[in-house]
């Protein structure tokens, strides 16, 4: 904090895993920005007070519940990714300005090409990726899997998770990350990525990987035809954003997303199938993107037009500019 030249400091919320930063600290931080007439804007994309007892972070994040509550209170600008989160903190502050997640771009997609005919794939994979927080959400999509099995039994429906849980299940093949994805690893490379794996497995460690690696890695090894994004109709799910339906789209895959928060817009706009959380819903969904070529074509183009028109940094940018010329 010496530095008199700054103006404005963005804090995000890995400031909670990052610095490790306890209620004190952050008093003292804050009283410190003031004294220099520092300018604080907090950025925000989960509802972290409202999280369901249920949710595996509950009680991790309830015991920064007072810290995050300071921060929210005492920031001149609080940014975050939807309407609903808004909605949820406008008590803590009256100044929240919406910033929807974006994608600095998208990937190296063409939605010209790779369309695939799944009547004539043999196997088809269903995918889905998350953190280990998602564990309960994708257990929504048990019976339908079974039912899409049942459906096509001439075929081999497999359902494919990165991430998401750490025990394995009949009806999910898990795939294992990289602990640093590189195109030409190393042999020890191959060694560190072994033994992280190991100990993951063992649930001594959870594996991690930088975004743009994993894009990377995802882009280069991950072969899904369909991918999925269930969500639980929980508070912290109503106002998560549509991330999922950002990277599904920019990995050239189409999706079907449940009727929660983030993804209700997407079926308005023919962007993505929506569903509610029924395995009839899920188990149509699926086998109507898997029979109908059309569909999944037009589903890939609409979503990609979408995307490429509202959902990149260019347009969150004169957004962030807007908010930076408050100061």
């Amino acid at each position: 904090m010496e530095n008199n030249n700054l103006d404005i400091i963005i804090i995000q919320r890995d400031i909670f895993d990052k610095l490790k930063l306890n209620l004190k600290e952050i008093e003292t931080l804050f009283n410190k920005l003031y004294k220099k007439n520092i300018k604080i804007i907090f950025d925000i994309d989960d509802d972290l007070l409202n999280i369901d007892k249920t949710h595996v972070s509950y009680d991790r994040f309830s015991k920064i519940e007072k810290t995050l509550k300071i921060i929210l209170k005492n920031s001149d600008i609080v940014t975050v990714s939807t309407e609903n989160l808004k909605t949820q903190l406008l008590n803590l502050n009256e100044n929240i300005t919406i910033v929807p997640n974006t994608l600095l771009k998208l990937f190296d997609f063409n939605p010209n090409t790779n369309i695939k005919n799944l009547n004539n794939k043999k196997t088809i994979k269903i995918g889905y990726f998350g953190t280990r927080t998602h564990g309960n959400d994708v257990k929504l999509i048990e019976n339908a899997i079974y039912k899409v099995k049942k459906a096509f039994n001439n075929k081999n429906i497999i359902l494919e998770v990165v991430g998401v849980c750490s025990e394995n299940h009949e009806w999910i093949k898990k795939i294992n990350m990289p602990n640093n994805y590189k195109n030409n690893p190393t042999f020890k490379d191959y060694l560190k990525n072994f033994v992280s794996n190991f100990l993951s497995r063992l649930g001594l460690m959870y594996n991690s990987l930088p975004y743009i690696n994993f894009i990377n890695w995802m882009q280069n090894e991950i072969d899904w035809d369909i991918a999925v994004a269930p969500l639980e109709d929980t508070n912290i799910n109503r106002s998560k954003s549509n991330l999922k339906y950002l990277e599904y789209t920019a990995l050239n895959i189409p999706g079907v997303y449940s009727n929660i928060g983030p993804y209700k817009e997407i079926g308005e706009k023919n962007t993505g199938i929506v569903v509610n959380n029924t395995p009839e819903e899920w188990e149509n969904a699926l086998i109507n993107l898997i029979e109908d070529d059309q569909l999944y074509k037009t589903t890939l183009k609409n979503a990609y037009e979408d995307v490429e028109n509202n959902y990149l940094v260019k347009n969150s940018s004169t957004i962030w500019k807007s908010i930076l010329d408050e100061f």
